[in-house]
Formats: C-alpha cells, sequence, structure tokens
C-alpha cells in the first residue's frame, strides 16, 4: 500500500527561497500545496488546503512571528516551523509561547533545515541551538525588567525549554545532567517566579511579559 504523500505551505517573500523550502521537502516525501509571500496568504492557504506543515520565512506583510500567530489561530492548527532573520532573535520566546513546533535560522543550512522538518514531523518541537542562546539572554534581560533580582542563565534555559514543552528527562538529556538537578533548577525557577508547578510558570512568564 502506498503511503499517502505529505503536504506543505510555504512562505516567504523570495521566490529564491521558496524553491530552496521545495527543494528540501521533495527528497522528504512531502508535496508543495501552495507557496505564497504573505502570512495572510499563508494562513488562508492553510485553512483551505489543510497541509501537515506550514513553514513560513521573510513575509511581505508583516513579521515572521505575526505570520506565525495567524497560522497557528488555524483549527485544528497545522505543524509550523519559523525561519527567523538572525541569532539571537527575540521573537523566538513569543513564537514557543503560542506553540510553534520548529523554529530555525533562515540563512541557515538545507541539510540542518531537513533535520529539522523531519523531528518536527515525529513530533518533536525544535529550536536550533543558534536561537536557544538569544532566548535565553532575552528572558535574562526581561526578568532583570520585571523586577525578579533577574533569572540565572540556567533558569532562563529552564523557562525556555518548559515554553518548548520539554519533559523534564527531555532537558536532562540535553545538558547532560540529572533528573535530579532538573528537578533542583525548577525549584529555583518556580520560588523566584512565585508558582508551584510548569503550567504557573508558563502562564506566570506570559503574565510577566517573559514569554509573551
Amino acid at each position: 500500500m502506498e503511503t499517502e504523500e505529505r503536504l506543505a505551505v510555504v512562505a516567504d517573500e523570495l521566490e529564491l527561497v521558496r524553491l530552496g523550502i521545495a527543494a528540501v521537502l521533495g527528497p522528504l516525501g512531502i508535496g508543495v500545496c501552495g507557496e505564497c509571500r504573505s502570512g495572510g496568504e499563508a494562513a488562508d492557504l492553510a485553512s483551505y488546503m489543510l497541509p501537515d506543515l506550514v513553514i513560513l520565512g521573510s513575509l511581505s506583510d508583516g513579521t515572521t512571528l505575526s505570520g506565525l500567530r495567524q497560522v497557528r489561530a488555524i483549527n485544528p492548527p497545522p505543524l509550523t516551523i519559523g525561519l527567523l532573520s538572525r541569532a539571537g532573535d527575540t521573537d523566538v520566546a513569543l513564537a514557543t509561547a503560542i506553540g510553534v513546533n520548529g523554529l530555525a535560522i533562515r540563512s541557515g543550512g538545507l541539510t540542518d533545515l531537513a533535520v529539522l522538518i523531519e523531528r518536527v514531523l515525529k513530533g518533536e518541537s525544535v529550536v536550533v541551538p543558534e536561537l536557544h542562546v538569544g532566548l535565553i539572554g532575552d528572558l535574562h534581560v526581561r526578568s532583570a525588567e520585571h523586577g525578579l533580582g533577574g533569572l540565572s542563565a540556567r533558569e532562563c534555559e529552564m523557562l525556555s525549554f518548559l515554553a518548548q514543552g520539554r519533559s523534564n528527562r527531555e532537558i536532562a538529556a540535553l545538558l547532560s545532567i540529572s533528573l535530579a538537578t532538573v528537578k533542583t533548577h525548577l525549584v529555583h525557577l518556580y520560588s523566584k517566579l512565585g508558582v508551584n508547578n510548569r503550567n504557573q510558570a508558563l502562564a506566570r512568564g506570559v503574565e510577566l511579559g517573559l514569554l509573551a
């Protein structure tokens, strides 16, 4: 029995970028059912075509984040990947908070993009390391601005992992530390945020403007 082909909508203001993404999708067994230049068009196409995946880069009608918000508002939302302009982009925290499945750098390599897409299709939430570093730094600055005494780099890292939906076991594996150490870092994070669990931590992060 033949496996049904997966479908994707690709949005970027540059045709060359759209063609590059399509070249990555083909060998992965993913067909492009629609391509466009704007976030509004991407949301319209996704609502009509019901693709498995939507990939958004630089958009003609707004930021990548605004396009991601429009696509994530579809019910149910497709798997969504955002290609941000630069390392350390401050939209990383906001994108992870709205449930974007994958984030990469728009100028990154096609092989790296293919790996990210495969991981997203397997159900993982993926932020490339370059963007993850930017997220930690941004959280650190925002926490200081909100009078939290500044979350430590490790506590910012914990909050960023929570925003990505990572389990304690996944965090331990990614950082090569024990589960007990992860729990200790989370206890410190919860204490600074004045909460008792990860859901409250995320809600508090959004309330304080750390994640949204």
